[in-house]
């Protein structure tokens, strides 16, 4: 749901019919500042950075307040009219947008891209220059405080051309892009599949145009995850263009064979990123097309009663999903509940991942050195991701690492164990290959990271003492501040006999050296002592070699907090240059913690490998149905069945 087709609550102000100069008539400097960057994004929440908080005026903070469940208060007026305001704090921000995000709200997130000091040099009325950073919808974000680990989140696109449809979707948290053309009868059973959590939709086809018959009634259930844009951004050349831009080739040729209605969702997707995320676009694996023919299509109704991911009662609790699910990472459930969602069809393929699951059940030495790595493995996917589009932090850089050094001990723990199996399955191998080699990168992350690393680079102080000379004289310099003021109060109260003197800091005079009035005098006399201040029973002093420490101490913080960003962007880039690499090496990963989980499964329910060929014979012996199971649990008895088709 756009948020312009939320209800507004009633407020003094009413903006819809006016236009930029209207709004601004009377405005104070910030104010009109806010209206020009609100009227470029009037279907979102303005989240308005002022200082330590995202402010929200107008509208925007009526319907935030009664989302939020927070004060909705003022602050000064505007065309003799108060001006409704509420706040939320910016370190805690990520709380209340996940709040907003699930309610159907868009946000963009505005901040300040300029020092408060540069903005006074211009003078004393000059406003901060701000700018929205990006809007984050449903199907746009990256936080992995507003992530499920464990799922996908999919934005999807749906676009009709000369009746074709076709559907593209999305997760750029993991950068996950795939098609499919389709009949329109089967776009529900589509989405239900990919349960996407934001579809973009041309506005052609809500109206009565001709192609919006075909879809309409399939969106019924999705009415409320539909973002409606002009037709003009699901155009096919277009769309073409922004594909051979992205991935920066001159033709699609090679990428397989598309048609003009997938080229063009695809387009549209990256489209809207572009716009969403300000430019900075997330890295976009090659599109796939999905292929029918390899994989079971589950209707709406069946997947529904089968309760594969959740229940009817849309929880994730006593579904199949929650029986089986033994993984160690994020990503590994995330595939786990892709299989699920969509069941090979390929003998071949099918087979192969059960002799992936038959090497680890064969050993439980194995399988548990294996799962032991795997639970201290940090999710590759989401961190690359973040990273990419220039939100993550050094936590992140962390997690590549962390996960660098795991798939490092898993290629080197399965090979070693090869020779004692006598085998190896060729998708293990495969999965090896792909966990690859990533000595300097980890050496390097390793060398240049803390122990104990802060959310944000902004906040400084992650990275570890002996990677860079010069910052470590700056922070030394920093840290050393109270022994330096210290030693120097010493020396003045050794030169000048007065035991009184000490050396004190405000917001006005920074630091100055404190007498009582009786010792004044003798200060005074003294050339190196410059008079600043006379109080009722003491006087201020300063001396050169006070303002020399002062600045030196006050850049020192500066520069060493400048020396870590710099160093920051350096150790960002040494990844990125290996993004595709390491994204290959997320998948292995996924895929041995997969095998790995279902032959742990196997192992503590007692299950069997079955039989898998292209005949049509349906046999099973003595069969138990794994959610029935785990409901009656260990004090009640299953009774088996038998099914021969």
């Amino acid at each position: 749901m756009n948020i312009s087709e939320k209800p507004h609550a009633p407020v003094n102000f009413d903006f819809r019919n006016q236009t930029l100069a209207d709004k601004v008539e009377g405005a104070t400097p910030m104010l009109s500042q806010y209206f020009e960057i609100k009227q470029q994004h009037p279907d979102s929440l303005l989240f308005f950075r002022m200082g330590d908080f995202y402010e929200l005026f107008f509208d925007d903070a009526v319907e935030a307040a009664r989302a939020l469940d927070i004060t909705l208060t003022r602050r000064g007026k505007h065309q003799d009219q108060d001006i409704p305001m509420c706040g939320v704090p910016f370190h805690a921000a990520d709380v209340y947008l996940g709040r907003l995000i699930k309610q159907g709200f868009r946000v963009a997130i505005c901040e300040q891209i300029e020092d408060p000091v540069e903005a006074r040099k211009r003078g004393s009325k000059s406003v901060v220059k701000r700018a929205v950073a990006r809007v984050i919808t449903p199907g746009t974000i990256t936080e992995e405080s507003l992530l499920d680990g464990s799922s996908n989140n999919y934005l999807a696109c749906i676009i009709v051309i000369h009746e074709r449809l076709s559907i593209a979707w999305v997760d750029i948290s993991t950068g996950d892009l795939q098609t499919q053309n389709l009949e329109p009868d089967q776009l529900g059973t589509v989405l239900a599949r990919i349960s996407p959590t934001e579809i973009l939709v041309s506005e052609k086809l809500t109206g009565e145009e001709e192609g919006s018959e075909i879809i309409s009634p399939q969106l019924n259930d999705w009415r409320s995850n539909l973002t409606i844009l002009p037709h003009s951004r699901f155009d096919s050349a277009n769309g073409i263009k922004r594909l051979e831009k992205l991935y920066n080739v001159v033709t699609l040729d090679a990428f397989g064979s598309f048609t003009r209605s997938e080229l063009a969702a695809c387009g549209a997707l990256v489209d809207y990123l572009e716009i969403t995320q300000q430019g900075n676009l997330p890295r976009l694996n090659r599109p796939l097309q999905w292929r029918l023919d390899r994989t079971l299509e589950i209707d709406v109704a069946t997947r529904t009663n089968l309760e594969l991911l959740k229940t009817l009662s849309g929880q994730k609790k006593g579904s199949l999903l929650d029986c089986i699910d033994k993984t160690q990472t994020g990503s590994g459930a995330r595939l786990l509940a892709a299989r699920l969602s969509a069941p090979s069809k390929e003998v071949d393929t099918i087979n192969g991942r059960l002799d992936a699951v038959n090497y680890f059940f064969e050993s439980d030495q194995l399988r548990g050195e294996v799962r032991e790595i795997l639970r201290a493995t940090p999710d590759i996917e989401r961190a690359l991701s973040r990273l990419a589009v220039d939100r993550g932090g050094p936590r992140d850089l962390r997690a590549v690492c962390d996960g660098l050094k795991a798939s490092a001990l898993l290629g080197k723990l399965i090979k070693n164990w090869e020779t004692e199996l006598s085998y190896l399955p060729l998708r293990v191998e495969s999965n090896i290959e792909q966990l690859g080699c990533y000595t300097d990168l980890v050496d390097l992350l390793n060398k240049a990271l803390a122990e104990n690393l802060p959310m944000f680079a902004r906040d400084g102080g992650f990275i570890e003492v002996g990677y860079h000379a010069e910052l470590d004289r700056f922070k030394a310099l920093k840290d050393e501040r109270r022994q330096l003021i210290a030693e120097l109060q010493k020396k003045y109260i050794d030169d000048s006999g007065i035991n009184s003197i000490k050396i004190k800091h405000n917001n006005v005079l920074g630091y100055f050296v404190e007498v009582t009035s009786l010792h004044a005098p003798k200060l005074n006399s003294q050339e190196a002592f410059i008079h600043r201040q006379t109080m009722t029973n003491a006087t201020r002093f300063t001396t050169i070699e006070l303002k020399e420490l002062e600045r030196d101490l006050s850049q020192a913080a500066d520069r060493a907090l400048a020396i870590e960003q710099e160093c920051f962007l350096e150790l960002r880039h040494a990844v990125l240059d290996l993004i595709d690499h390491i994204s290959r090496t997320a998948v292995g990963i996924s895929e041995i913690d997969l095998s790995s989980s279902l032959a742990e499964l196997a192992i503590e329910k007692n299950y069997v490998r079955p039989v898998i060929n292209g005949s049509l014979n349906f046999n099973i012996l003595d069969g138990r149905h794994p959610v029935v199971e785990a409901e009656i649990g260990a004090g009640g008895a299953f009774v088996s069945n038998n099914c021969d088709l």
